[in-house]
């Protein structure tokens, strides 16, 4: 995603939890309320977010990834 949008955390938010979102807004309309999982899972989905990009998307974290990756490869 950052490929496409760049670091624009606004944007990238709102695409990566639009799936979440559209899942919520069908359980409200159809059922008139929102499943218990999805009010648990899209604060923890949201927090992870700065953790994704310090750290995960860093260098020292693909390089870390890479060395776990290259003896499947």
């Amino acid at each position: 995603m950052l490929a496409l949008f760049g670091f624009q955390p606004l944007i990238v938010l709102a695409v990566w939890l639009s799936p979440l979102l559209i899942a919520m807004s069908h359980d409200l309309l159809t059922r008139r309320r929102i499943h218990p999982a999805y009010l648990i899972g899209a604060p923890i989905l949201i927090a992870r977010l700065p953790w994704h990009f310090l750290v995960i998307d860093s260098e020292p974290g693909l390089a870390f990834g890479r060395t776990l990756l290259a003896p499947l490869m």
